[in-house]
């Protein structure tokens, strides 16, 4: 959560800093504020509209299975380094990585990774939708210098957010083989 605030904040001040130089303080400061408060709101609409469609959602589709090659390709970009100081609100629907109830099930593993499923998309979706926010700016060029950069940064963060799930997602579907065959009397290899 940190690193996600840290990078909203800081583009944020960027922004009203630069603009400050074309515009009028107070209108800088009103555009970026409701700038970064629109985005992070479309953001999380495109997460809520994900959720409420979950059942549209296959988890076993080809789209949704990760490699090791790709898993691997995560590892170089340092996804161990920045997953963890990313925002896990999984929690607002009632599944957190932080509170795990049952690891050792595979059916609640299962759940894990339809949930990453579901937050994968969201983001996605969450990413897109922050773009609708350069037809909302009420005056001429503005949305250029403010939106344009708040719906950047959304997609950056998201970005990340879908590369630690899809990155998880490897070791979720792995751990979920081992336990089915454990459950079923088979060999966990």
């Amino acid at each position: 959560m940190k690193l996600y605030i840290i990078v909203i904040l800081l583009a944020a001040v960027i922004v009203f800093a630069l603009n400050c130089l074309v515009m009028p303080v107070w209108l800088c400061l009103g555009l970026v504020a409701a700038a970064t408060v629109g985005t992070i709101a479309l953001h999380g609409i495109g997460s809520g509209l994900t959720y409420a469609l979950r059942k549209l959602i296959n988890p076993n589709a080809k789209y949704f299975v990760v490699s090791a090659k790709e898993k691997r390709f995560w590892e170089c970009l340092g996804v161990r380094k920045f997953k963890d100081l990313l925002p896990d609100l999984g929690g607002i629907v009632g599944f957190s990585k932080a509170k795990l109830v049952a690891p050792k099930d595979p059916e609640y593993v299962e759940k894990y990774l339809y949930e990453t499923c579901i937050g994968e998309i969201g983001h996605i979706l969450g990413a897109l939708l922050g773009y609708l926010l350069l037809l909302c700016m009420p005056m001429k060029n503005y949305w250029l210098y403010i939106a344009l950069p708040g719906a950047v940064v959304n997609t950056f963060l998201a970005i990340l957010l879908i590369i630690a799930l899809r990155y998880n997602r490897h070791k979720l579907a792995i751990l979920h083989k081992f336990l089915t065959r454990k459950k079923e009397g088979g060999t966990a290899e």
